[in-house]
């Protein structure tokens, strides 16, 4: 249930909640350690993204958490600042599944086999709405080189994309733009 009334702090507190509820379960069931347990958010930071000049307004760091499958209660829950990214995410999911990731190592490997000091390049696409009534957003890439959390390791990279998503945005001038 959405309310103007909850803090951005709270909804975190309460999601965090209702994770914990879930782990405890999965421990009641005893599947717990044999899980792995992947969390994760599509973006980060809750700035309201309707923006003339486009821009990122801060460093946007999702949350990515793993436990993998064979680490119980007992192992310390450990904080990484290794440069990790979604295109990590897949490697993850097919190593949890003992499968090779062959196919995405150009792009991703699993998180828990990126060396705190690894040197990596990420990309981020950062969604600015142009017009809420429209549909219309501007998907802009950023390049990560170095730590996410320093707004002077984000550079564009040039590549944008407009998108228009509401039956309204979609003319016939915008596909006959398209079409030619």
């Amino acid at each position: 249930m959405r309310t103007d009334e909850t803090t951005q702090a709270e909804a975190v507190i309460g999601d965090f909640h209702i994770i914990e509820d879930y782990i405890q379960r999965m421990q009641e069931l005893g599947i717990y350690e044999d899980s792995t347990i992947i969390i994760t958010a599509d973006h980060g930071g809750g700035v309201k993204n309707l923006r003339e000049d486009l821009e990122i307004p801060l460093p946007i760091c999702p949350v990515f958490l793993v436990k993998e499958a064979g680490k119980g209660t007992e192992e310390p829950f450990r904080i990484s600042d290794a440069p990790v990214s979604h295109e990590d995410l897949f490697p993850t999911i097919l190593a949890a599944y003992g499968l090779g990731y062959g196919e995405f190592a150009d792009n991703g490997q699993p998180v828990y086999e990126i060396a705190e000091d690894a040197q990596r390049e990420r990309y981020f696409y950062f969604t600015a709405f142009l017009s809420d009534a429209d549909g219309e957003i501007a998907l802009r890439e950023y390049l990560v080189d170095g730590d996410a959390r320093q707004q002077e390791n984000w550079k564009l990279t040039g590549r944008n994309w407009d998108i228009n998503y509401s039956q309204r945005a979609v003319s016939k001038k915008r596909l006959s733009d398209f079409l030619d």
